[in-house]
């Protein structure tokens, strides 16, 4: 199919899932498949294929469609600790996100990951699986500049304006500081894409967000000037 004129001017961009956050819903909960983890770990991972060749197939059909970037948006945190140890993890998911990085791979597609809460414990594995960017790096739990001082030279990073709290509630100042912060943080030497810290939720100002733009188109242009 032709693609959309605005190719020109912006990436297209889809978004999908490898499998895990379907898997946890359609079972239940996190908790139920956790436990089947343990209790009956063969059948968790038939269970989990299954689910990840359906959201695979989501993947194939929009590689097909014309997406330039992936976007694959599991969950893998709470604000504490990945809700799956690193063995779970290295048994149960990362194969299903190795399989879509290898496949978006011989396409030219780069595989960006979204996943709130604390990845300290499992990056490493992300990053060797293939992962090409990380967002949201949320604020209070990773913090930007050492994520920056770590794998900026690895991967682009995506974030992390405080949506929780500074979006919502802050003043457009508080806003364009925060702006600041992640592009003082972040951006030197390029590797940033400035986004909210998860999404633009329906609590979010909206005059909040127009300064949140107008700062980084402000801020934001090279030569930076970090910190002036």
């Amino acid at each position: 199919k032709e693609r959309p004129s605005i190719k020109k001017d912006v990436a297209i961009m889809a978004q999908g899932h490898s499998g895990w956050h379907m898997a946890f819903q359609v079972r239940g909960g996190i908790d139920k498949l956790i436990i089947d983890m343990y209790r009956r770990p063969k059948a968790a991972k038939n269970f989990m294929e299954k689910v990840a060749k359906a959201c695979f197939g989501m993947v194939k059909l929009m590689a097909e469609g014309g997406v330039e970037v992936l976007f694959i948006t599991d969950d893998y945190a709470d604000n504490r600790t990945p809700f799956m140890n690193l063995q779970l993890f290295r048994e149960f998911e990362l194969p299903n996100l190795r399989r879509i990085i290898e496949f978006a791979d011989k396409r030219g597609i780069p595989v960006l990951k979204h996943s709130d809460g604390n990845l300290y414990p499992i990056i490493d594995d992300m990053l060797e699986a293939g992962i090409k960017g990380l967002h949201p790096i949320e604020p209070g739990t990773m913090d930007l500049a050492d994520i920056k001082r770590r794998y900026g030279n690895r991967i682009c990073l995506l974030g992390n304006v405080d949506c929780r709290y500074v979006l919502p509630f802050g003043s457009e100042e508080d806003v364009r500081r925060d702006v600041r912060r992640c592009i003082d943080a972040a951006a030197e030497g390029g590797g940033f894409v400035l986004t909210s810290s998860n999404s633009l939720h329906a609590n979010c100002k909206v005059e909040n967000v127009y300064a949140m733009v107008d700062e980084a188109r402000e801020y934001g242009k090279y030569p930076l000037r970090v910190g002036r």
